[in-house]
């Protein structure tokens, strides 16, 4: 149904990071080590019905495959 990029996240995840580690440190805070950051969103959300069957892959990743109840 839908592709998408990391480099869609502001041209590169790496953008994004230091965007918000930028915005962290302005706001008084910071990143911490061990803490999650998802980079965003590479493409637009799709709705999802109940029984669906969501398959996701990547060179770097392992598949997943999730059955909406």
């Amino acid at each position: 149904m839908a592709t998408g990029e990391g480099r869609a996240v502001l041209g590169d995840p790496l953008r994004a990071l230091t965007w918000l580690a930028g915005r962290l440190h302005r706001a008084g805070d910071e990143l911490r080590a061990g803490q999650l950051v998802l980079a965003g969103a590479v493409h637009a959300s799709l709705p999802l019905e109940a029984r669906s069957t969501v398959r996701a892959r990547s060179p770097h990743l392992p598949p997943v495959e999730l059955r909406v109840r």
